[in-house]
């Protein structure tokens, strides 16, 4: 059972779970201990020895999110399968081999390249640690007689997790894991240990983030140690079902929409009511505003808090049945959460067309003729003169890799609904030389005497702007770039993340979204040649 709360609901922790300076350390009563580093790290290597069996299959009583449900899960060595039931919702994931794999609850199954680096970076430091390598960034700090007698060591690898784990005075088993996400706090307790088949292992674990609604809790029912009787178990599926489907005998569909400043507005028909939702490739879903779920009447299922550029409630719906054009989706999970907004006094958005739309065809948005086309993944062939650019899908969102300033491979999100690329304040601060202001908006910020604010899920959150001597997406290079630098919370700007490339640099190309084949396609239209003598 790897349980965790999802990144993309990150919410902060109530600092009285945690003690008062709960965005330092949640560490609560914390004493001199004379052991060593070296003996608490190798008890808890015996502990995880003897807890762990080579093949098993577990059964789980779960709750999350105000859903209760069940956890069926098959693991061989290294490779594993598990498959969570939550009220209407099935969810898998896996591995095979070295290829991690997840399938949401509409079915797509999205293969994972890693993109996460910073649970990485901290497993590696306490493995090299476990193994006897000598580390500064694994330190013992000490010891605490509660939640049980345990010994505290923190992981702080340089652009890793922030990591602080208990273990056990008397097994060296793991009992608790608190860790540094996006600026805020997540807690893993594990309690209720039992010796089944010579394996000692946690029947019980508990995840917070503070906040009751957002507590997972996970109960093994039953644990068999043995493998698998069928190794085809744990193959990679394939995408449960067809999400979005063309009429009978065609493979295009012209989708209706219109653009406002680069935003692109998508009318959709639920119930026979037309609704115009944003096409938002940073969306790692399809997103409906609450009361029009409630107004649909839809029914709605969990509670969670989510922050991203705000605070806000969150429930999970299901819709029977969207039009878009030619095209019809049935049966489709949505997030219900508050969300409108008006770019003009007669347009209202009241949602968001994220992977859930985009991830079962290519979409091809034409910036310059104001249109957006599905083509079938499966009969389509890329412009010849298109460029080529791969993503990661791990969140259900397209991480691209750039470059700014002298600043390599920062990671990217291509996100349809932004209106400017920006960069996250935890990239500019890391690489000041890189995004230093070559003047323009200095200007801009003295002509306008003020920051700006840009708005996103559940609030806003201001900007500044700044000209950066060079960007690069891709395998392309443009010289000085206009941009935006957010002074946004960290559940918006994620971790791991450079920023947003958005529609000021969209615009300049035709966009084929061919999530099938992890690419992007960018052909240059007439307003890059206009504005761009020559292609880098």
């Amino acid at each position: 059972m790897r349980a965790i709360l999802s990144l993309l609901l990150a919410v902060s922790i109530a600092a009285a779970c945690l003690g008062a300076d709960a965005l330092d350390t949640p560490v609560v009563g914390l004493t001199p201990t004379t052991a060593s580093l070296a003996q608490v790290l190798a008890a808890y290597k015996a502990a995880a020895a003897a807890g762990r069996a080579v093949a098993s299959h577990e059964k789980w009583r779960i709750s999350s999110g105000g859903l209760t449900g069940t956890a069926d899960d098959l693991y061989d060595g290294r490779n594993y399968l598990e498959t969570t039931q939550l009220g209407p919702f099935l969810t898998r994931e896996g591995r095979i081999g070295t290829q991690a794999w997840k399938q949401n609850d509409n079915g797509y199954t999205v293969l994972m390249h890693g993109a996460h680096k910073m649970d990485e970076i901290s497993r590696t430091a306490l493995a090299d640690s476990v193994d006897g390598k000598s580390s500064n960034f694994v330190k013992l700090l000490g010891e605490v007689t509660a939640p049980v007698p345990a010994y505290v060591v923190e992981v702080a690898p340089p652009e890793g997790r922030r990591k602080w784990l208990y273990f056990d005075k008397s097994s060296g088993a793991l009992v608790r894991s608190a860790q540094l996400v996006e600026g805020r706090h997540y807690v893993t307790t594990y309690d209720d240990f039992r010796t089944t088949g010579g394996v000692r292992r946690a029947w019980h674990l508990h995840d917070t983030d503070g906040r009751s609604s957002n507590d997972y809790d996970a109960q093994l029912l039953e644990f068999t140690v043995g493998r698998p009787s069928d190794s085809k178990l744990l193959a990679i599926p394939t995408d449960r079902r067809v999400v979005v489907n063309f009429p009978a005998g065609k493979s295009t569909a012209a989708i209706p929409v219109s653009m406002i400043d680069g935003i692109v507005i998508v009318r959709v028909n639920i119930n026979g009511r037309g609704l115009d939702f944003q096409l938002d490739s940073g969306s790692d879903g399809i997103v409906l505003d609450s009361n029009v779920t409630q107004q649909l009447g839809l029914a709605t299922y969990g509670t969670v808090t989510s922050s991203v550029a705000g605070t806000f409630t969150e429930h999970r719906a299901i819709v029977p049945t969207m039009k878009i054009g030619d095209l019809t989706i049935h049966d489709i999970a949505v997030s219900s959460l508050p969300f409108d907004y008006q770019p003009e006094d007669q347009v209202k958005i009241v949602g968001l067309l994220g992977f859930d739309f985009i991830a079962d065809e290519v979409l091809h948005i034409d910036y310059v003729h104001q249109s957006v086309a599905a083509i079938d993944s499966s009969v389509f062939k890329p412009p010849a003169d298109a460029i080529a650019v791969p993503i990661d899908l791990d969140d259900q969102i397209p991480f691209l890799y750039g470059a700014v300033g002298d600043a390599d491979s920062p990671r990217f999100v291509l996100d349809t609904g932004a209106a400017a690329t920006t960069l996250f304040s935890t990239f500019a601060n890391a690489h000041p030389a890189d995004v230093r202001d070559l003047g323009e908006g200095k200007d801009l910020r003295l002509q306008f005497g003020f920051v700006n604010t840009m708005g996103g899920v559940g609030g806003d959150f201001r900007f500044e702007p700044a000209e950066v001597k060079n960007l690069t997406v891709g395998p392309m290079k443009f010289g000085k770039w206009l941009l935006d630098i957010s002074q946004a919370p960290p559940s918006f700007e994620g971790d791991d993340l450079a920023g947003l490339i958005g529609q000021d640099f969209l615009v300049y190309f035709d966009v084929y979204l061919d999530y099938a084949d992890s690419l992007i396609y960018l052909v240059p239209n007439d307003t890059f040649k206009k504005t761009f003598k020559s292609a880098n």
